[in-house]
């Protein structure tokens, strides 16, 4: 009975799919290349497998803009909801992620912020896990010596997001 809206739209770091129940938003992954974007997305549909799934492009560029805007400090209206599925570690990890002011962290500081120093490697497969791009920012978790790490999307489109954030916030701070 779970109806998923999902559709496509270009954000700053490429295109995006984006899914949506009644909840909140339940994926935003980006796109590799131009193919399969007639059809839903393998991770939604092996995510949600008994969902209902209904095409709504119009849906996907809502949330980019509304993303776009949140990023560049002039968010507006409600605070976009979330509609996410993992274990309890998963989702501690991700609320510490959520709570995370600008910059950037490491996989041991990460598990310290939820009081479990000794599990940086676990820290890493929940933030691997992560299937909300971008607003759940795993991408600002780097290696303990500062290195990049992998990223489900790509180093190059980790490593493009943590410059277009840096300069935001430059921009705001001298506003």
């Amino acid at each position: 009975g779970l109806e998923i809206r999902y559709g496509w739209a270009e954000s700053p770091f490429g295109s995006m799919s984006v899914g949506e129940t009644a909840r909140g938003l339940c994926h935003l992954a980006f796109a590799a290349g131009a193919t399969g974007r007639q059809s839903v997305p393998a991770p939604l549909r092996a995510q949600w497998p008994q969902a209902e799934f209904v095409r709504d492009d119009c849906v996907a560029q809502r949330i980019a803009e509304r993303l776009a805007a949140f990023a560049t400090g002039v968010a507006t209206g409600e605070p976009l909801r979330l509609h996410v599925t993992g274990t309890n570690f998963q989702l501690r990890v991700w609320r510490a992620l959520l709570e995370l002011d600008a910059g950037t962290t490491s996989y041991g500081a990460l598990a310290a912020a939820i009081d479990a120093p000794a599990a940086a490697r676990a820290v890493g497969g929940a933030v691997g896990a992560n299937r909300i791009a971008w607003l759940i920012p795993c991408h600002r978790v780097l290696r303990e010596n500062g290195a990049l790490g992998g990223y489900a999307w790509g180093e190059d489109r980790k490593r493009a997001m943590l410059a277009w954030e840096s300069l935001q916030s430059r921009g705001r701070q001298r506003a």
